[in-house]
């Protein structure tokens, strides 16, 4: 039960400081992908530029494990030679080394390790290869080394940890210029059924048509249907509507984020919008077969072939 509490407990801190983080990032570009691509973190972070343009600021609500940054440089104007720009990443307390075993580290000791946030560090110069294909370069980070991290004692790994990564410039920057920032994660497809019915709580009133939207973080939402008396409107957004007086429910087909390490990064999390009953979940937690039940306001989370009903299961426990 406390495992569970605290998993639930970072999965709400989680989205709590992501949204407060990605409210202002409209302009990233949404993801465009297929299952199987590798997962860029640039969509879920805010963009910072520079007011002189000569410095573009990715920054992030959780730490990522940058493996490569791509920069597209609009084709309309001649890149700026690669000997004035430099790639850079925020670094206070990261010792160059991946993370422990947990089972090794104890979870204890894991809990109390030291995080980085957004004012206390530095900018560092990171060890890249750089290949450029016309508007296109490519920094690809080398393994950690003694020079970047004295104490190190041999090569580390081939990525750096961060909340913010940065592209400098001597001159000025084109606004329209792109960033993505690859980590070990992929996209993986996961298709999920969303049912809502009575809350059990008896001070939630569902009064008049319950609607809302799904966001998905650190993930893809690829489609959505309507299950029972649902309807699901062909909107960008595609908003959902529910009768008040009806139960019904959504499927909802989704690429999320799969780092091979575990949930520990990139970790996908998917929000139900709603006008009475907006709530949470770990896509990973129900891609691996667990039921997600938030009984107080009527409302279960299942993989998609997951035949459960709201009722039967409230039945079963």
């Amino acid at each position: 039960m406390m495992n569970r509490f605290l998993v639930t407990l970072s999965v709400l801190v989680m989205m709590t400081l992501a949204r407060a983080d990605t409210e202002s990032s409209a302009a990233l570009n949404a993801p465009s992908v297929v299952s199987g691509a590798p997962f860029d973190a640039v969509p879920f972070g805010t963009r910072i530029l520079d007011p002189e343009r000569k410095a573009f600021v990715i920054r992030w609500a959780e730490p990522r494990k940058i493996r490569r940054v791509v920069v597209e440089f609009p084709t309309s104007v001649t890149p700026p030679s690669p000997k004035s720009v430099r790639l850079q990443y925020w670094h206070q307390s990261w010792d160059g080394r991946p993370d422990p075993i947990l089972t090794e580290a104890g979870a204890g000791g894991v809990g109390w390790d030291v995080i980085d946030d957004w004012t206390n560090g530095r900018w560092k110069e990171a060890d890249t290869s750089l290949a450029s294909q016309g508007p296109t370069w490519t920094y690809t980070f080398k393994p950690t080394n003694g020079s970047e991290f004295p104490s190190l004692g041999g090569n580390g790994v081939a990525y750096r940890k961060t909340l913010k990564i940065r592209l400098i410039s001597a001159d000025p920057l084109p606004e329209s210029t792109l960033l993505h920032a690859y980590t070990d994660a992929t996209y993986q497809p996961l298709t999920v059924r969303i049912l809502m019915g009575k809350p059990a709580e008896p001070k939630i009133q569902i009064t008049g048509q319950d609607n809302g939207v799904v966001e998905v973080f650190n993930g893809v939402l690829v489609d959505l249907r309507p299950l029972g008396a649902a309807g699901v409107n062909q909107d960008p957004q595609r908003h959902w509507l529910i009768p008040g007086d009806g139960e019904g429910g959504l499927e909802a087909k989704l690429l999320m984020a799969v780092d091979p390490s575990g949930s520990g990064y990139d970790r996908t999390v998917v929000t139900i919008r709603s006008r009475f009953r907006p709530f949470s979940f770990a896509a990973d937690e129900v891609a691996r077969g667990d039921r997600i039940l938030v009984d107080d306001l009527g409302v279960l989370a299942a993989k998609g072939g997951d035949a459960v009903t709201l009722a039967r299961y409230r039945d079963a426990r």
